[in-house]
């Protein structure tokens, strides 16, 4: 397990939690945005990051409230929350430093992980929504991760053939320049077609049931 010059404080059990992680396969990464999850939801997954205001959120009171601290990780600078939480930190960054607390899951050992879904960090500012997009598609590189999923509405691919079944609006914005093929039950069709950076040409395509998408890169997937 690195550790990092600019993550000054880990708690007593941060070593603990971090062996546990390393056999967790399905991880929420919980932002400070308020949402709604169901206690179902929650049940599915074995094992929770809370990054920074997360603790705030009332899923994240719960989180600390009715798990066993071995099944959670708390990490971030502490400029979301109040003082009196820092006793929950696992992590305790510096304020004063040049990468985002999501950036840290880089440095995790998420190698067991198949499933990974970010929760409470949409709707707000629009740059840090970006930063959140841009720090995602490292950590599914990095990983090799088949997909990430924020809020259950929007997902980032990497490279393969996707299955999808879903019935609505949805748009696919690519990172970067490559070829994409959609097929299947949806209203515009591409074959092998080449899409640039954030390309309006995959823009409000409309699903009646089951497609598939081929890229060559990760994209994002989004529902509208």
């Amino acid at each position: 397990m690195e550790k990092i010059d600019s993550a000054h404080l880990y708690s007593k059990d941060f070593e603990i939690k971090v062996q546990t992680l390393k056999k967790a396969k399905k991880v929420l990464v919980l932002g400070p945005i308020e949402t709604f999850l169901n206690q179902e939801f929650l049940n599915s997954y074995d094992y929770f990051i809370l990054i920074d205001g997360a603790l705030e959120t009332e899923i994240g009171k719960w989180i600390i409230n009715h798990l066993k601290s071995k099944l959670y990780l708390v990490l971030g600078d502490n400029d979301s929350s109040q003082d009196a939480h820092k006793i929950a930190f696992d992590i305790l960054f510096a304020t004063d430093k040049d990468f985002s607390d999501l950036d840290y899951l880089i440095h995790l050992p998420l190698t067991s992980v198949e499933e990974l879904t970010l929760q409470g960090f949409l709707g707000g500012r629009i740059d840090h929504q970006l930063g959140v997009f841009g720090t995602s598609l490292k950590i599914l590189e990095h990983f090799g991760l088949k997909k990430i999923s924020f809020d259950n509405v929007h997902f980032i691919f990497n490279s393969g053939i996707q299955h999808l079944f879903f019935q609505g609006s949805f748009s696919l914005m690519s990172f970067a320049s490559q070829n994409i093929s959609i097929k299947g039950k949806v209203k515009y069709t591409l074959n092998d077609s080449t899409v640039t950076i954030f390309d309006a040409k995959t823009l409000s395509n409309e699903a009646q049931g089951a497609f598939i998408i081929e890229n060559e890169l990760p994209l994002m997937f989004l529902k509208i």
